[in-house]
This record gives structure tokens, C-alpha cells and sequence, in this order.
């Protein structure tokens, strides 16, 4: 039996919509639509951005509108007077939308402190309704825009401009969220809000964990993260967002590597990302780009593996519940950018055969997610989920050296990577491609292994991976008189491994098999 595919995405009712919630309740009243919901709509892109701004009583106004329309009120904060709404249902995303007092006089003052030209734009609440994404930006009829500082040409140039130099230091988050914002919206970061933000780095240190993580993730699931990583390094934020990554530079490696882990790190990135875009159904252009841009090799080989299972592991990295949102297949980005975070650490140099080594690279590694983990607030299942990648990443490389491939290795692959043995599958295939090319029946051999263990886990789940025991641990105990223990578990998985090689068919033979193995214990 197949593992069950996770349910789809669910959408949220065409009828719950903040902005129009918003229109109804603010009619009359001096109240605009601005940030983020307005330069998508120039932009002719989707958001999920709902910010209102009124002259006073934001946060009155907020709970009002939750009460009238069956939300919830949550304030953001008290003394800004800022606050925000959601929507909660059942089975589907909640919708939210935030208020928050002017931060100046008026509304052009409000807009001028905001962090970046782009998102300085603003539309009266009462002219919102013409916020058409189908109609052509700029349409005869449309709103009209408020735009004091040039948000709208900067939108049209492709920049990332700050409104000032006080307003990055107003908020030292806004220092990472600009990297995140041309990442987001393909944009370069115009010259003097690069220099700005460089010689400001270290006051991100200031910003919350969680809302560090927040642009972290939101970084990794743009379009080519691993450039996007790169300029956080260019503007010296990489050491205090991510300092585990920074430190990879100029660590060096021996064959069949030709470049530092930083650079390695990068292009395992690069390389996942093109496998989830494969999935996806990406074009071949853009897949051959990332190709070239970070010198992938091998790749023939991998595509071979996943586009077998195409629609599955579609499924598998859309997931949004396990491990947690935005989806399982932007965490797998972020443990590929991780996975050697261990090397430093463990560099050896083996003078007896003249090669760099890095013992327990992959453990040590581990325990440093951990840490990573703990400091951007991440949910414990998001902690478990990045150390278990970067613990088994070489895991399928191993089992290539076996020829043989039995039931039993193939059980003991999935119980020790605890259900996420697919998503290793595809970090070692995106840590292989992102080596210099070897022999290409190496390649051959990891491909065939990798193909096997997607097919044991898709096609053979309930008699490889975890098929139903014979025996519970209470029958064992009593069974054999044993008290709850490591015994008892350590015997579970002996029989476990017996049953999967078709060692054992019934009660009585797991039975005859546990006296036999706790006798001789």
C-alpha cells in the first residue's frame, strides 16, 4: 500500500476577503489601502497583504471590524497602535488583515516613513474596489495611486530603494527584509541602500528571532535562493542571520570537490532547488540555467530518479502541515543550505594518504541545526526535520556501496531517517549533483539506489518501510516476563527486520524468535 498523499492545498472562500471586509466597515472614514497589496497590484501579482491606515484609533477601529464580521482581534502594538484581524476557518488558511495608526500627520507623511520606496504607495480605502489584478496597471478608471517618494518608478526600474537612512534604523529587521524584498520581487538593491544596508549589518542582531526566521524562510522559497543567499553575504548580513553559513567560507575540500563548502553549500541549493522546479514542471531553460549558474553535473541522472515519481513528490513537497508552512519543500531548501554546517568544526588533514577530512561531519552538523533551530524560534517538528537531513545526508551514498540493497537495509534506511527518508533522498541526489563529475557509472549506481528507495517507500510502504508487527511490545512483555525497557524495543525491531526479509509469517514464529534472541542476549 502507498503512503497516502497529503491532502491538497486548501483555498480560502472567494468570499472572505479583508480588503472588501475593510471597504465596508471604514466607509465614510478617512482609512487607505497601503504597502504591499497596492505594488503587487501594480506589479499584476497576487498578495496575501491586506494593511490599513487610519489618522487615529487603530486599534479601537480593529476590534470593531472583528466583532461585526465574526474575526478575531490581536494587537500588534499597543503604544504604535497597531493591530491586527484574522479570519480563521475551518480546513482553510486564515485570512488577516492588519491596521495601524498613521506614523506621521498625514497620510503622505505615514507613507514617507515606511521602510522602502515601493511599499510607500497608498490608495484611499474607498478606491480599493478598482484593485483589479485582471485589468492592465495603470487602466484608465483605476485608482489613484499615492506615491511621495517614487515608488512607482523604482517599481518600473526593478529597485529596492529605502525611504531613508533613519527609517532602516527605525527597524533593524528592515535591514534583511530588502534582501528579501528583491529576492521576492526579482529586483536589485539600488547602490546607496546596499551601502546603507552594509555598514549597518550588525544591528539585524537587534530584530527578533521570529521575525528574522520569518524573512529567512520567505528568502529561501524565492526564485534562485542560492543567489539570494549570496547577497546577504555581499551585504554582510549572512554573518549575523545565518554566522553557521558564513563560516563555510574558504573552508577547503579534497576531491571529487573543486570548490569551499560555502561555495558547495550554494550550489547544493542551487541544486535542490532545481530538482523541486523539475517537479514541478518547470521550463528546461529555467532548468538549465540554475544547471549552468552553479555547474551542476550528473544531472541527467537525478532528473531520471525524480521524474518517475513526479506527481508523489509534487505532492510531498507542496505539504504545508508536516513539518510546517509555508510548505515541506522550502525547509528542504534551508536543511540543503545547512546540511555541511559541520565541516569547520571537524577539518582534518590525514598527512598519512595527504587528504582533508571530516569525521562526524554530518552528527556534529546535526547538533549545530539544532542551535540554528533554537535561534530563529523555529517549531520543534521544523528542528527534528532540518537535523534529520543534515544527520543522514550521506546515508544513500553509503547504501550505494551495497550491492545487495536488502529488505532489511532498506527497513533500517527508513526507521533511522523517521519518516522524512524521502527528502534525504533528494538532498544527497542535489549534494552529488553539486560535486565535480565523476565517473558517470558512480552516477548510475547512487541513481539506481535513490530510484529504489523512492520505489520501496511509494510502492512498498506497508511491508518494507513499516509494515504492521506481528507482535505488540505489551504481548512481548508478557510473553517473555519482561518490564518496559530497551529490551523490549530493541527486540521489536530484531523481529521488525525479520518480517520485512520475509523471515517470519506468523505469531508464533515472532514469538519463537524473540525467546531466542533475548536468550542469547
Amino acid at each position: 500500500m502507498k503512503e497516502p498523499d497529503p491532502p491538497a492545498a486548501p483555498r480560502r472562500s472567494p468570499d472572505l476577503d479583508p480588503l472588501a471586509i475593510a471597504r465596508r466597515h471604514f466607509a465614510g472614514a478617512e482609512a487607505y489601502l497601503v504597502g504591499g497589496r497596492v505594488r503587487d497590484w501594480l506589479l499584476g501579482r497576487a498578495t496575501a497583504d491586506t494593511d490599513i491606515a487610519v489618522p487615529a484609533g487603530a486599534v479601537a477601529r480593529a476590534r470593531d471590524l472583528a466583532a461585526a464580521s465574526g474575526g478575531t482581534c490581536v494587537v500588534l502594538d499597543a503604544e504604535r497602535d497597531v493591530a491586527r484581524v484574522l479570519w480563521p476557518a475551518r480546513g482553510v488558511p486564515s485570512a488577516s488583515l492588519d491596521v495601524a495608526r498613521f506614523a506621521a500627520p498625514d497620510i503622505a507623511g505615514d507613507l514617507a516613513a515606511r521602510d522602502f520606496t515601493v511599499n510607500a504607495l497608498g490608495v484611499p480605502l474607498a478606491d480599493s474596489a478598482m484593485l483589479d489584478l485582471d485589468a492592465p496597471r495603470g487602466a484608465v478608471g483605476g485608482p489613484a495611486v499615492l506615491d511621495p517618494l517614487g515608488g512607482r518608478a523604482d517599481l518600473d526600474g526593478g529597485h529596492v530603494r529605502m525611504t531613508s537612512v533613519a527609517a532602516l534604523e527605525a527597524d533593524p529587521l528592515r535591514l534583511l527584509r530588502g534582501a528579501r524584498l528583491a529576492a521576492e520581487l526579482g529586483f536589485d538593491i539600488e547602490p546607496d541602500t546596499a551601502r546603507a544596508i552594509r555598514s549597518r549589518a550588525p544591528l539585524v542582531r537587534q530584530a527578533a528571532g521570529e521575525r528574522v526566521r520569518d524573512e529567512v524562510v520567505r528568502l529561501i522559497a524565492a526564485d534562485d535562493a542560492a543567489a539570494q543567499v549570496r547577497r546577504l553575504g555581499a551585504l554582510d548580513l549572512l554573518a549575523f542571520v545565518l554566522p553557521e553559513v558564513d563560516a563555510l567560507r574558504g573552508v577547503p575540500q579534497p576531491p571529487p570537490h573543486d570548490r569551499d563548502v560555502f561555495e558547495h553549500s550554494l550550489a547544493v541549493l542551487g541544486a535542490m532547488e532545481r530538482l523541486q522546479r523539475r517537479v514541478a514542471g518547470a521550463s528546461a531553460a529555467a532548468l538549465d540555467g540554475l544547471a549552468v549558474a552553479w555547474r551542476l553535473s550528473d544531472v541527467a541522472a537525478w532528473d531520471a530518479v525524480v521524474d518517475a515519481r513526479r506527481a508523489a513528490l509534487a505532492a510531498r513537497l507542496a505539504d504545508r502541515a508536516d513539518p510546517a508552512p509555508p510548505a515541506r519543500a522550502v525547509w528542504l531548501r534551508l536543511a540543503a543550505l545547512l546540511h555541511d554546517v559541520g565541516k569547520p568544526a571537524t577539518l582534518w588533514y590525514d598527512a598519512a594518504v595527504d587528504r582533508i577530512r571530516f569525521p562526524q561531519h554530518d552528527h556534529v552538523g546535526a547538533e549545530m541545526v539544532g542551535r540554528t533551530a533554537r535561534r530563529l524560534r523555529l517549531s520543534h517538528a521544523v528542528a527534528v526535520y532540518l537535523a534529520t537531513i543534515v544527520r543522514h545526508h550521506l546515508r544513500p551514498l553509503y547504501l550505494a556501496l551495497d550491492p545487495a540493497l536488502s529488505p532489511r537495509l532498506l527497513h533500517r534506511y527508513f526507521r533511522a531517517t523517521g519518516g522524512h527518508g524521502i527528502d534525504v533522498v533528494l538532498m544527497s541526489l542535489a549534494d552529488n549533483a553539486a560535486k565535480t563529475a565523476g565517473r558517470p557509472e558512480s552516477a548510475a549506481v547512487l541513481a539506481g539506489v535513490a530510484a529504489r528507495l523512492l520505489d520501496t517507500w511509494f510502492d512498498a510502504f506497508d511491508t518494507v518501510v513499516a509494515p504492521p508487527p506481528l507482535v505488540s511490545g505489551h504481548v512481548l512483555m508478557a510473553h517473555l516476563g519482561l518490564p518496559a525497557g530497551p529490551e523490549v524495543g530493541r527486540l521489536l525491531a530484531a523481529l521488525r527486520e525479520a518480517q520485512v526479509d520475509g523471515e517470519l509469517a506468523d505469531v508464533g514464529a515472532a514469538l519463537a524468535l524473540a525467546r531466542r534472541l533475548h536468550a542469547a542476549e
